[in-house]
């Protein structure tokens, strides 16, 4: 009878190891270490001393990252820490570990996710986003066209500073939505680039809109003198 117990304690103790793994969704950043951490407890709470863990890692095309790989016990835990050069590549990896114990063993199978920011966007950031992304760019062909029609130089002036501040948001934007949604580094980089050299450039688009506007002013006021000269 206390063999029966012995050997349920033992299973239990297996059967907690492998489904202790974090059940919340698991998100790392891409191109940083990524700590892979299981806990293991039997039923009076005590560390599964005995227990050894491997873990076998498939990147998101199905090919293998690790094989087999002995996991590092920890005081309360097992992990195995992923490198900088084993997490390049952005996508959903599956992972399973195997335990064992002398005669016993068991394993169980989880997934994680590695991003370019190590986040995920929420319903309402998604919503927030394309929401915006829609107004701003319905405001800027609006600017810009209004810009074309109007005569008075100061409000043409005016929507066109309109229209190159939009043209910020829209790569601020664009560059969460490559991070969170696309998931490439190389399109979100070009986004930040851009948003940074517009912003670096706001003060000199600033100078010439002024610079066009007092000159379009004194022309017109200079052709208004000579249209009235000319009838009188």
């Amino acid at each position: 009878m206390m063999k029966e117990v012995n050997k349920s304690m033992i299973w239990i103790c297996m059967f907690l190891l492998v489904i202790s793994i974090v059940q919340a969704e698991l998100i790392y950043q891409q191109n940083k270490e990524a700590d892979l951490k299981i806990n293991c407890y039997d039923t009076n709470n005590a560390i599964c001393g005995a227990s050894i863990c491997n873990i076998s890692v498939l990147y998101p095309n199905s090919t293998l990252l690790l094989d087999n790989v002995e996991m590092t016990k920890q005081s309360i835990f097992y992990n195995y820490t992923l490198k900088t050069d084993q997490t390049g590549i952005v996508g959903d990896y599956k992972a399973n570990v195997y335990c064992y114990d002398g005669n016993y063993s068991g394993f169980n199978n989880f997934d994680f996710s590695i991003t370019a920011d190590g986040t995920k966007p929420t319903i309402v950031q998604s919503i927030i986003y394309f929401g915006l992304l829609i107004i701003i760019t319905v405001f800027l062909i609006l600017a810009l066209y209004w810009a074309t029609i109007v005569r008075h130089p100061a409000l043409q002036t005016g929507l066109y500073l309109l229209g190159y501040l939009l043209l910020i948001y829209i790569s601020f934007i664009g560059e969460r939505i490559a991070t969170s949604y696309l998931n490439s580094s190389l399109l979100s980089g070009f986004m930040n680039i851009w948003f940074k050299i517009m912003m670096i450039g706001l003060p000199f688009v600033v100078i010439y809109l002024l610079i066009i506007t007092i000159v379009n002013v004194v022309t017109n006021k200079h052709l208004l003198e000579l249209g009235k000269r000319g009838l009188s």
